[in-house]
């Protein structure tokens, strides 16, 4: 369960940017051609494709096994973002240099 969760975590840096311009914008063209489809959340798309590649997918059975995921993925994504940040201070973008400044300066916000 905890490796997942790590898992999951880290690449939440990644589904939140994509839930947050592509999966809407394939949304709304969806809509606009007529068609019923409509794209997933990053995190369900990242569950399902967790469960093709046969990771066990153990659901927390307790109280205590809810808080241990939750904070399994908080460290995940905290491990994550820290790494991204690192990468996007050096970038040449000084917008970019400024995401990464905050990635890595506001750890635990």
């Amino acid at each position: 369960m905890t490796g997942r969760a790590a898992l999951h975590g880290a690449l939440s840096p990644v589904a939140a940017l994509n839930d947050a311009t592509l999966v809407p914008a394939i949304n709304k063209v969806s809509q606009l051609l007529g068609s019923n489809y409509r794209e997933a959340p990053s995190g369900q798309q990242l569950d399902n494709l967790l469960n093709k590649t046969g990771l066990p997918d153990p659901q927390p059975e307790n109280a205590t096994e809810r808080v241990v995921l939750g904070v399994d993925r908080g460290l995940g994504g905290l491990a994550s973002g820290v790494g991204i940040g690192g990468l996007m201070r050096n970038a040449a973008s000084p917008v970019a240099q400024g995401v990464g400044n905050v990635l890595t300066s506001n750890i635990g916000k």
